[in-house]
C-alpha cells in the first residue's frame, strides 16, 4: 500500500510540475480503446446461438467453464472485462476467429 501511495504521489507531483509530462500522459490515456461493451444474458445466448455453438463448445473457445457460460446466460454472473472484450471480438468477427 505504501509503495502504491509513494508512486501515486510521485506521478502526481510530476504532473503538477511538468506540463509536457501531463500532456503526454493524457494523450496516452486518450489513445486507449473504449471499454468493452456490456453483454446482457440474452446477448450472450444470442451470440452463442448465432455462431451455432453449444454451451460446451462456446465455453471451450472462450477458455471458460460451461458452468460459467450457463451462469452468464442465466444472469447469475456477469462476464469480467477480459471476457467482455473477447465476446466483443466474437460479436464482430464470429467464433471462427478463435479457432
Amino acid at each position: 500500500m505504501a509503495l502504491t501511495r509513494n508512486f501515486d504521489d510521485t506521478v502526481r507531483a510530476r504532473v503538477e510540475a511538468d506540463p509536457a509530462f501531463r500532456a503526454a500522459l493524457l494523450t496516452e490515456i486518450e489513445d486507449y480503446p473504449p471499454p468493452p461493451p456490456i453483454f446482457s444474458p440474452a446477448d450472450i445466448r444470442r451470440l452463442r446461438e448465432d455462431n451455432d455453438a453449444g454451451p460446451r463448445a462456446f465455453a471451450h473457445l472462450l477458455n471458460v467453464s460451461p458452468g460459467t457460460v450457463r451462469r452468464w446466460e442465466a444472469g447469475a454472473m456477469k462476464p469480467n472485462g477480459v471476457a467482455r472484450r473477447l465476446l466483443a471480438v466474437v460479436q464482430k468477427h464470429g467464433l471462427d476467429v478463435l479457432i
